[in-house]
């Protein structure tokens, strides 16, 4: 039983009633003007496989969040298609319990916010047409378990920032659409990115903010043939001579708008005769400018130990202590005796002459005297 009303015209909200339509196989409200929220009654539909040819509630009007009832429908396996609506808020992590679901899990062209959940990684079955976008913050390393993806993996027009997870050069089986362009990735693109060695034609990194260089892995997407954009980002250095391994391109080569420096390498030059259109390698680079290989800059010498900071006060001199302490008092020590004073010489008188000790004057002797020299 199908419930087909793509296209109709139809206005107003989405009845509750639909839900008591539990044997119904598809439901297709596609291209209508449907307003207001989906009914959480539609997560009772659970015979439901596929919205159908108009792509079960995709382009209209329909407003407020995606309800977590949906998560029941766990036999859908196509055309769960909810974009170009309004919806706003984060994706319910209940989505990932529609394990069945191989193509057309289409989130696109709406008002979402916040991460996108870990969950969308149980799709396993996923082969192609894998749509979100508005969301933010890091690609879930889970998505890389979409082994089975082959074509339209596009996560372009998001808020993605962060690194590339090196875990969707899991996805192999990829041979077309590869959408990573209009995000707000940064740092290196991975190597694992080489494993696609599936690609044909729309590997897009575009209009992002990668740096560093080109991954010479890149050279094994042999089988490219159009559409290798590399464009409008901030790789720098040489483009890798490996790129010239693409020999099958013939449509949009584009390396334009980055910093790469050096010369165009004659490997990838020659690509050039092969690309009838769309052939812009040189415009918005640096390329006759001399590359500096960051592994060879002399490297910053940085100082031993830190200069002194030369302070506006004086630094006190450090204390030095005495390697011995001086006693708190003076040594008693025994006094010098003093030195008599030296008598004046006696002047010696001649005979009959005594010493007058009053006037030290020699005088004649008078009776009774006695001089040096004998009795005066």
């Amino acid at each position: 039983t199908n419930i087909d009303y793509n296209e109709q015209g139809l206005t107003g909200t989405v009845p509750t009633e639909l839900g008591q339509f539990t044997e119904v196989r598809s439901l297709s409200l596609g291209n209508n003007q449907l307003t207001g929220a989906i009914p959480t009654e539609i997560g009772q539909m659970r015979k439901l496989t596929t919205g159908g040819y108009g792509g079960f509630f995709s382009d209209n009007k329909l407003t407020g969040t995606i309800p977590t009832e949906l998560g029941m429908l766990s036999q859908m396996g196509d055309k769960f298609s909810l974009y170009s609506n309004s919806f706003t808020g984060a994706a319910p992590s209940e989505l990932g319990q529609l394990s069945q679901m191989s193509s057309w899990f289409a989130l696109h062209s709406n008002l979402f916010s916040g991460a996108v959940p870990t969950q969308l990684g149980q799709l396993v079955q996923m082969s192609s047409s894998f749509y979100l976008h508005s969301f933010s913050g890091a690609v879930p390393t889970q998505l890389g378990q979409l082994s089975q993806m082959s074509s339209w993996f596009a996560l372009h027009y998001n808020s993605f920032s962060s690194t590339v997870p090196t875990q969707l050069g899991q996805l192999v089986q990829m041979s077309s659409r590869f959408y990573l362009h209009s995000n707000s990735f940064s740092g290196a693109v991975p190597t694992q990115l080489g494993q696609l060695s599936q690609m044909s034609s729309w590997f897009a990194l575009h209009y992002n903010s990668f740096s560093s260089t080109v991954p010479t892995q890149l050279g094994q997407l042999v089988q490219m043939s159009s559409s290798f954009n590399l464009h409008s980002n901030s790789f720098s250095s040489m483009v890798p001579t490996q790129l010239g391994q693409l020999e099958k391109m013939t449509h949009a080569f584009q390396l334009m708008s980055n910093n790469f420096c050096g010369d165009v390498p004659t490997e990838v030059q020659a690509l050039s005769s092969g690309v009838t259109e769309y052939w812009r390698v040189t415009p918005g680079n640096l390329f006759g400018e001399v590359c500096v290989d960051p592994s060879t800059a002399a490297p910053t010498v940085e100082p031993t130990t830190a200069a002194p900071t030369i302070s506006s006060k004086p630094t006190s001199l450090p204390t030095m202590a005495p390697t011995t302490s001086l006693p708190t008092t003076a040594p008693t020590t025994t006094p010098v005796p003093s030195a008599p004073p030296t008598p004046e010489p006696t002047p010696l008188c001649g005979p009959g002459k005594f010493l007058n000790t009053s006037s030290h004057e020699c005088e004649g002797c008078a009776s009774g005297r006695v001089s040096e020299g004998g009795v005066g």
